[in-house]
């Protein structure tokens, strides 16, 4: 099993979450949170089916308010799923 660490909140915490990446300026728990609820293979499909073909693809889509996700996709995917991620390519 894992160790558990103390948080600064005297809360245990897996030592594996604090490997983890918080997604910008957001806590770890809400992240492991979020990607619990929309994990990357989910979001992957879900991108997949609008047919973007690369980054800049992608960025006028959220510069458009990603019209068919609204906020449940992250804007930067590759920082929400950072252990997942393998490329663009790969995602879209």
């Amino acid at each position: 099993k894992t160790p558990l660490l103390m948080s600064e909140k005297d809360e245990a915490i897996d030592e594996d979450d604090e490997m983890q990446q918080a997604y910008g300026s957001r806590s770890l728990e809400w992240t492991n949170k979020y990607r619990s609820v929309i994990p990357y293979e989910k979001a992957r499909t879900s991108v997949m089916d609008l047919g973007l073909r690369d980054k800049s693809d992608w960025d006028e889509y959220v510069a458009d308010g990603k019209i068919y996700h609204g906020p449940y996709l992250p804007n930067h995917p590759d920082q929400m799923y950072h252990k997942e991620w393998v490329s663009w390519d790969e995602f879209l």
